[in-house]
């Protein structure tokens, strides 16, 4: 939609840009073919009232004297003699015509503007560049035929200003007309050009400003990912902390009765009456014992942090047995295959060690859950320099692009009985060890888990 409305913006831009440039480059066209028309005029215009002054000067006595036709005549035909010129005509002051070059010549009404025109001083000039002959004159045998026709009306005046009638001179059109349609050439080659240059450089500014909104938009979106990603991890963080003297409440008493359902199930109790042990009462046994595991450890890390005896440090390769231990029954039923691999020294304090050993915990069963029967789930301890790196790799479908950012965010679990917060808080309590928890997608198959822990928090 934005795409389609920042071309809609820059196509009305450009249909206007050039409908601007195409409109003054004909305002320019019209003004500069009326200063070629009146180039004639004023040409004209005063080589007769030069005529008419020199006249004045050789024939009258008295300044209060006036040409008489003939001589407003001769005037005329001196400057009728002008390249060009092929008709000439004299009208009086009212408009009616006195003399011709030509009785074949057609006489014209001149309109009462153009006689107040002629009597301020003022001359105009028609032009026709396709004109009938028989329009301006009787032809009598001859053949018609078109021609270009510039028609220039001159007026007579006195030295003392009196007004003496109005001149008509033809002009061949021909060259008038070239030089039309040369000023036309080379008026729509500027048009083109300066419109074409004009829009390239439009667009231009147009993809710039248009590319810088967008990653503007996009710092903005980035931001707004970031602040509700924040948002929910405080929220996370104030629900834990919240509940963190619930969760040991919970856990002392949950300790209880999972040992009392233990000791019922190993004696084939659950209203068996010591029946043989069938698939169904195993794997009630087996879930309730994974049930006590995760109790004793969340006891011993409590414990840990309270300041416990149980002091001692682990190392890379124990942290790993121990792992592969708690996953044994896993492997020998034979859902998953499991690659154990530890590498490099280094050791971490019990309590960070058992955090690391809940969240790997976490990973690990995700793993399982994800991959096929039958897959391969990869679990690598490697110790560094400057931490621990667990490495959890499965064969799985992967993470969609859409949710691989918001992955470590609480939502809901698309496993069936999942809570949806298990990434979450494994990724704060990799935070809480000073540590960080990543994720990407393998290049072939599944997903890989990163977990880093310094050795020291």
């Amino acid at each position: 939609m934005a795409s389609l409305l920042g071309g809609v913006s820059l196509a009305t831009m450009l249909c206007v840009f050039v409908g601007i440039v195409f409109w003054v480059s004909l305002t320019l066209r019209d003004d500069l073919r009326e200063q070629l028309t009146s180039r004639d005029e004023s040409v004209l215009g005063m080589l007769l009232s030069h005529q008419i002054k020199q006249k004045e000067a050789s024939t009258l006595l008295f300044s209060f004297e006036v040409l008489a036709e003939e001589d407003l005549w001769t005037s005329l035909l001196e400057v009728a003699s002008a390249e060009g010129v092929f008709a000439a005509q004299l009208y009086d002051e009212e408009g009616t015509l006195l003399r011709s070059t030509s009785e074949a010549l057609k006489p014209v009404a001149i309109a009462e503007e153009g006689l107040v025109s002629a009597i301020l001083g003022d001359g105009w000039t028609e032009f026709s560049d396709s004109v009938a002959l028989s329009e301006i004159m009787d032809l009598g045998y001859r053949q018609d035929q078109l021609i270009p026709v510039q028609t220039v009306y001159l007026p007579l005046h006195s030295s003392q200003g009196e007004f003496l009638g109005i001149g008509r001179v033809l002009i061949e059109g021909s060259a008038l007309r070239s030089s039309f349609e040369l000023l036309n050439q080379r008026i729509v080659t500027q048009a083109l050009v300066a419109g074409g240059l004009g829009s390239l450089l439009l667009v231009l500014l147009f993809f710039v400003a248009w590319t810088s909104l967008n990653r503007a938009k996009e710092a903005v979106a980035r931001q707004a990912r970031r602040l509700r990603k924040a948002n929910a991890e405080l929220a996370m963080l104030a629900r834990t902390s919240a509940l963190g003297s619930v969760t040991a409440h919970l856990i002392h008493g949950l300790r209880n009765p999972l040992a009392g359902v233990q000791q019922a199930v190993r004696g084939g109790g659950l209203g068996s009456e010591g029946a043989a042990e069938n698939d169904e009462l195993r794997e009630i046994r087996e879930a309730s014992s994974r049930m006590q595991g995760m109790v004793d450890e969340v006891v011993s890390l409590l414990q840990g942090a309270e300041g416990g005896v149980d002091d001692f440090d682990l190392t890379v390769s124990e942290i790993a047995d121990d792992l592969k231990a708690k996953f044994a029954n896993v492997s020998e039923k034979g859902k998953v295959r499991f690659d154990w691999n530890a590498a490099g020294e280094g050791e971490l304090d019990s309590y960070r060690a058992r955090v690391v050993m809940l969240v790997a915990t976490n990973l690990i069963q995700n793993a399982i859950d994800a991959s096929p029967e039958g897959g391969l789930v990869q679990v690598t301890l490697v110790g560094e320099e400057k931490g621990l790196e667990v490495t959890v790799k499965d064969e799985g479908n992967g993470i969609a692009a859409d949710a691989m950012e918001e992955i470590f965010m609480p939502k809901v679990s698309a496993k069936e009985g999942g809570a949806g917060i298990g990434l979450p808080i494994s990724s704060q309590m990799a935070r809480y060890l000073k540590g960080r928890l990543t994720c990407r997608n393998r290049d072939s198959v599944g997903a890989a888990f990163k977990l880093f822990v310094p050795w020291e928090g």
